[in-house]
C-alpha cells in the first residue's frame, strides 16, 4: 500500500491522545473499499507506548487497513494491486518482526491479540518464522 491508500494522522494537537489512520476518500467508494470504515484510531497508553512513539499503534493501524482491503474483493480483481498488497503485507511481517517481541508479534497482549485478529494468517506466519529460529 506504500502511504497511497492511506494516511496516519497526528492528533498530538487535540484533546484527543490518539494515533489515527484514515483510507484516502478516492478509495472509499462501493465499488473499491467501502464508504463504512473509513478510518481507525487507537489509544498508545493502550499498548504500553508514549504518543510520542507508539511503534505498536502504527503496526496495528497498518494491520487494520490492510485487514480492511483484505475484506473486499476489490485488491484482489487487479493484480498489481494484488502485488501491493503482498508487498505492504511483507513489509508490516518485517517491521513486527524487528520488534523481538516475546510473543513474537508486538510484545503486548492486547495488541497482539488484535493484530491476530485482523490479520490471522500473517500472525501465524510471524509465529513459526520465530518458531525455528536458532
Amino acid at each position: 500500500m506504500n502511504w497511497t491508500y492511506y494516511y496516519i494522522r497526528d492528533n498530538r494537537g487535540t484533546k484527543h491522545r490518539d494515533v489515527k489512520l484514515v483510507i484516502r476518500d478516492i478509495y472509499c467508494t462501493a465499488d473499491a473499499l467501502g464508504i463504512r470504515d473509513k478510518s481507525k484510531a487507537v489509544t498508545p497508553s493502550n499498548y504500553d507506548e508514549t504518543f510520542e512513539d507508539p511503534v505498536r499503534s502504527i503496526l496495528l493501524l497498518r494491520a487494520w487497513a490492510l485487514s480492511r482491503c483484505k475484506s473486499r474483493p476489490w485488491v484482489s480483481e487487479v493484480s498489481w494491486r494484488a502485488r501491493e498488497f503482498a508487498i505492504e503485507t511483507g513489509r508490516l511481517e518485517h517491521d513486527v518482526a524487528k520488534l523481538g517481541a516475546s510473543d513474537q508479534l508486538l510484545g503486548n497482549r492486547n495488541a497482539s491479540k488484535l493484530f491476530s485478529n485482523w490479520l490471522p494468517e500473517t500472525a501465524a506466519s510471524l509465529r513459526k518464522a520465530a518458531a525455528v529460529q536458532p
